[in-house]
């Protein structure tokens, strides 16, 4: 499919890189150094120019785009190229919208039809959901669910107090259909097999049914959430976070840092519960006197990420008990985590992610980013006519790095072992390496090539949850 993506910043570029693999893909582009960067580093197409013109648009061959994705900083041009596109023949257009006027439940008087838009996305918001979820649900690094909502993927980080700490797989009482499908450690991704130890510092995904989340990894603990809590940055997500949080009766402080004093003022007058504090947050003296040392929970906002990273570092060391760090840059997310970082979030990775759920069609129905795409969860349906139907999961011949963690048949779960038969319509749960994302369309399109025996890293898996 030819696919058009306006605007080549961070988003832009890092949904070409996904896309590119498996697309036709085209980024417009009017800003030279952003134009030379992406010609040098993905295979497409650059276009230079203004998207809601309509002469660029035609020649980067609009009419044969079945999907255009709008995502410069301006909101009207995303608008406007989106209703061109549809003008064009387009089919699918997402558009990504900042200003609350334009995508606040009720408020907006444009519609969406009339726009040509199909799909709005706010990355600020998003992340900001992403944030306020993480302090309600401290335990949980995020959560996805699948086949409908039955099936939940959670990601937990691991401690020295967690109940697994220390214990190999093999040991692991897990609940019924339910499987801890992967483990993140630093820079590597494993599939984890029974005799793998869960580390400190791990991050692991566990896999099981809604309605069956085990108290295992809660361990029993009261999740009594974060009650004081420090936002540095009264930017869109900074502002976006508190209200939200103000909705909430289980915190009993919400603050806001922010330079800009104009600003201050503006989110002052719309928050309620919020104290907003005019500083900068790079200052040890101004920390200590908004005694950054009770603050459960510091989270920094700005937009910037070496301010980001510098404020964390002060906050962790003047005693804020957990961080969470906004990251901009891709290569910073990894250094974020490894000084101690208790959470880091991407707008760019989310919005791409959400995106990329939208435009996975066929059998292809679902899908989660993991980690800066070092791994992926995706959701899929077994096609009629595979070669693969009837034959039993060991002898498929999947290569290592495809786990089938689940199958939703009908109205059950199952957690797969090597026996379980292969059939028409069955939903999989899948966790991934991306550089099997193209064995896995062909395997679920009916053009997966059989490549031999079932790989034994996946027969130590299956032992631990027999």
């Amino acid at each position: 499919m030819r696919v058009i993506i306006i605007g080549g910043g961070e988003v832009g570029t890092e949904l070409a890189r996904r896309l590119s693999p498996d697309h036709d893909v085209v980024i417009i582009e009017q800003k030279d150094d952003l134009i030379n960067k992406l010609s040098n580093e993905i295979d497409c197409q650059v276009v230079s120019g203004n998207g809601a013109s309509t002469s660029v648009l035609v020649s980067a061959d609009v009419r044969k785009a079945g999907l255009l994705i709008a995502v410069t900083e301006i909101d009207e041009v995303n608008m406007i190229t989106c209703m061109l596109a549809k003008k064009f023949g387009v089919q699918t257009t997402v558009a990504r919208l900042r200003n609350p006027e334009y995508t606040d439940d009720g408020k907006h008087v444009l519609q969406n039809e009339l726009m040509g838009i199909d799909y709005i996305i706010n990355p600020e918001r998003v992340a900001a959901e992403e944030i306020g979820h993480y302090i309600l649900n401290p335990e949980l690094l995020d959560t996805d669910y699948y086949a409908g909502g039955r099936v939940h993927v959670s990601g937990y980080r691991i401690n020295n107090t967690f109940p697994l700490h220390k214990m190999r797989l093999q040991d692991v009482k897990m609940p019924p259909s339910s499987i801890i499908c992967a483990i993140i450690r630093g820079d590597d991704v494993i599939i984890p097999g029974g005799k793998d130890v869960i580390l400190e510092n791990d991050e692991i995904y566990v896999l099981g049914k809604t309605n069956k989340r085990s108290s295992l990894f809660w361990g029993g603990r009261k999740n009594s959430g974060h009650k004081r809590v420090i936002i540095a940055g009264g930017g869109r997500i900074g502002f976006q976070l508190a209200q939200m949080l103000e909705q909430s009766q289980s915190l009993s402080k919400i603050k806001i840092i922010e330079k800009n004093t104009d600003r201050c003022e503006k989110i002052s007058e719309e928050l309620s519960r919020t104290q907003v504090y005019h500083g900068d947050v790079t200052d040890v003296r101004f920390l200590k006197n908004i005694q950054i040392r009770d603050a459960d929970l510091f989270i920094a906002v700005t937009g910037d990420d070496e301010v980001n990273l510098l404020s964390t570092l002060l906050a962790k060391k003047m005693g804020a008990k957990k961080t969470v760090s906004e990251v901009i840059r891709p290569d910073y997310q990894l250094i974020l985590s490894s000084i101690g970082i208790d959470k880091v979030v991407s707008p760019r990775l989310l919005t791409a992610t959400i995106i990329m759920r939208l435009i996975r069609k066929g059998n292809i129905v679902g899908m989660t980013i993991l980690r800066e795409g070092k791994a992926q969860m995706m959701e899929a349906i077994m096609p009629a006519g595979s070669s693969l139907e009837g034959k039993r999961i060991k002898d498929a011949g999947f290569p290592p790095g495809i786990l089938l963690a689940a199958i939703a048949r009908g109205e059950k779960i199952l957690v797969p072992d090597g026996n379980e038969r292969i059939y028409a319509s069955d939903r999989f749960v899948i966790f991934l390496l991306p550089q099997h994302t193209t064995d896995l369309a062909a395997l679920f399109s009916g053009k997966f090539k059989h490549i031999g025996s079932f790989p034994a890293l996946h027969k130590l898996n299956m032992e631990n949850n027999s």
